[in-house]
């Protein structure tokens, strides 16, 4: 049994459009809400393409990994960075669920993955530090620089 949606019926040509990808609820809709931009995603990679990788992130909905946004290394072939059938992680960066376009980054999400990580080893070593604002302390100078400022 095969179940499809009626798209539209013209009598006077006696035909009927019908689509299988169409039979249950519309998987864009409400994609903002459900991958909010600069949330994290695990996805499949589904194809390469010379400009990035289509990664499935839900049925029925794929993002873009642009090249650049693959690797901090160059590279050359989206075939460098991953494989057909990998899992990867990405951050989203856009969400057009009119267009049904998601723009997606595997190395802005390793970087925040990476943050984390280091938030989470630091927060086990010393439970009493006060957050962190992502700079570093600024230590007293002993030798004052040169052009008068401090």
């Amino acid at each position: 049994m095969l179940k499809v949606r009626v798209l539209k019926i013209d009598r006077p040509a006696k035909r009927i459009s019908l689509s299988i990808k169409r039979v249950g609820a519309d998987p864009w809709m409400g994609a903002s809400a459900r991958w909010p931009q600069g949330g994290l995603v695990e996805g499949r990679v589904t194809r390469l393409a010379d400009f990035g990788a289509f990664v499935e992130v839900s049925p029925g909905v794929e993002g873009l990994v642009h090249i650049s946004e693959l690797s901090h290394q160059r590279v050359r072939g989206a075939s460098d960075a991953v494989r057909v059938g990998q899992t990867v992680q990405a951050k989203v960066l856009t969400v057009d669920e009119e267009a049904r376009r998601m723009s997606l980054s595997v190395k802005q999400a390793a970087e925040a993955v990476a943050m984390q990580n280091a938030d989470q080893a630091a927060g086990e070593t010393r439970p009493d530090a006060p957050p962190s604002d992502g700079q570093k302390p600024s230590k007293k100078r002993k030798i004052p620089l040169k052009g008068g400022l401090d």
